[in-house]
């Protein structure tokens, strides 16, 4: 049985491995930046954006690609290219 995420990866996992994570997604994030530092923002205190477009690796096998690429749209979809690649 293939593990899906269900929280804030929920739909993607690496097209190249079928690792599930975790991913490395490049983000913005706007933080308040001072002359003698800045201060890191609390997950708590901030929700973090991205979307279908940011670039994604994953951390298991290196396959780079956008988000979009690790993009699973059903579970019947993981099944169709975990048989295609077992018939490579």
């Amino acid at each position: 049985m293939v593990k899906l995420n269900k929280n804030c990866l929920q739909g993607l996992r690496c097209p190249k491995c079928g690792s599930c994570e975790p991913l490395n997604v490049t983000i913005s994030l706007t933080i308040p930046i001072y002359d003698d530092g800045f201060e890191f923002p609390r997950q708590e205190d901030h929700t973090i954006y991205w979307d279908d477009k940011n670039p994604c690796r994953c951390d298991e096998c290196d396959y780079d690609g956008d988000v979009s690429d690790f993009n699973v749209k059903e579970e019947n979809d993981i099944r169709r290219d975990e048989l295609s690649d077992s018939v490579d």
